[in-house]
């Protein structure tokens, strides 16, 4: 039956106003502020005068909750939540449902990578609080190593939990997330960072070192000059490049290469020498081998401090991440003794040397003086090819001056 036209324009209007009701729901919702969805009427009658929204005080609330979502006091830069999962590995997923049962885990594409979520957390959230945490917060990627807890503590156990989540995962995982956009920004080595084209880096805060660092060391059967096969750390970008640099230009040889899980046993059973960074590196056996701290050869090399990772990122990576991070490592610091009590056990340390780890063999800041042993790293790295081009990233936010 053909309708009348006063019946078309009708259909036309109500149309409208549910497509207009719609893009509001999604703005808010993009903001953090959740509606339910309006009641519908049947099909074929129309709505009861109950079952519809006054438009003076539907109007109200929803610029109310508007201004709350936008202007409130933990409002911070919102983005959508995101769908991609990061499965469970050892920690959990990051995707884990208020029930503890992760969703999707089998079919997560970065389980084989480490990839798990921040495993201190100060107090359990609901499912709606966890759900309006992930539109409101930033996503931080960061290593699972020991010196890199005094960067992100402040968003695990400080003030900065509902800022930032964070997931773990080794540097050259890391580096697959920065090129996947899964994260704003990523505390990644600072080869990927001279590396990749149109990388930003924090001013905030970095892993380096001004002498020893005691967790990247190198490992040798035989005596330096005389190594001609290497293990190199499957886990390490920065570092493998590190100690080709310095073999070739120290030493003048040239040995061959594998990459190869961090095992020092299975890796020194094929080669002369092997490459281990992090915890692994910093607990090895000694026994009977030539141990080269790299963070002692690089100082005595080029008189520099020496960047181990940097938060990295893209266009995520922006002045107010900046100060986040910067608030991170000043909680951070204030708190070394707390983190390496907590830390210790996990790394089968010693209390006392985990502290005096931290404070003693890790630089946290990113000065001028350490952008200069950046840009000399970039150099090497380019005279064997290892990089394409000497290139530096840009910085955000002022460098801490020498």
């Amino acid at each position: 039956m053909r309708r009348t036209r006063g019946q078309r324009r009708h259909s036309a209007r109500c149309t409208h106003r549910r497509a207009q009701a719609a893009v509001r729901r999604r703005r808010l919702r993009h903001r953090g502020t959740e509606i339910s969805p309006p009641k519908r009427a049947a099909p074929g009658r129309r709505r009861r005068r109950d079952e519809r929204a006054p438009a003076r005080e539907g109007g109200a609330r929803r610029k109310r909750a508007r201004s709350e979502a936008f202007c409130g006091a933990n409002a911070q830069r919102v983005r959508p939540p995101r769908s991609a999962c990061t499965g469970q590995v050892q920690l959990g997923c990051s995707r884990v449902a208020s029930e503890g049962k992760p969703r999707d885990a089998g079919a997560c594409q970065n389980c084989a990578a480490g990839i798990v979520e921040n495993p201190n957390r100060s107090h359990p959230r609901s499912r709606s609080e966890a759900e309006q945490a992930s539109v409101n917060r930033y996503r931080l990627g960061c290593v699972p190593y020991l010196n890199a807890r005094p960067l992100v503590d402040f968003f695990e156990t400080g003030g900065g939990v509902d800022l930032a989540e964070v997931v773990y995962a080794p540097p050259s995982a890391l580096a697959e997330m920065l090129d996947r956009d899964e994260v704003d920004a990523a505390l990644a080595s600072s080869f990927y960072s001279l590396s990749s084209p149109n990388a930003r880096v924090a001013s905030a805060a970095a892993i380096s070192s001004q002498g020893d660092v005691q967790s990247v060391r190198l490992f040798s059967r035989v005596q330096i000059p005389q190594i001609r096969s290497l293990a190199l750390d499957r886990s390490s970008l920065t570092s493998n490049s590190l100690v080709l640099a310095w073999l070739s230009e120290v030493h003048g040889i040239h040995p061959a290469t594998d990459v190869e899980d961090p095992d020092i046993s299975r890796m020194l059973e094929r080669h002369d020498a092997c490459v281990l960074i992090g915890d692994v590196g910093m607990n090895a056996d000694e026994t009977g081998k030539a141990v080269v701290d790299l963070g002692r050869a690089w100082a005595e090399w080029k008189q520099l401090p020496f960047v181990w990772a940097m938060w990295t990122g893209r266009e995520g990576l922006t002045e107010e991440l900046n100060d986040c991070l910067r608030l991170a490592i000043e909680f951070g610091l204030a708190n070394l003794r707390d983190i390496a009590e907590r830390e210790s056990s996990r790394t089968n340390q010693d209390v006392e040397r985990a502290y005096s780890y931290l404070k003693n063999s890790i630089d946290f800041t990113f000065s001028s003086q350490h952008l200069v042993g950046l840009r000399e790293f970039s150099k090497e790295c380019a005279k064997l090819d290892l990089l394409d081009e000497d290139r530096m990233p840009t910085v955000v936010g002022a460098a801490v001056p020498a």
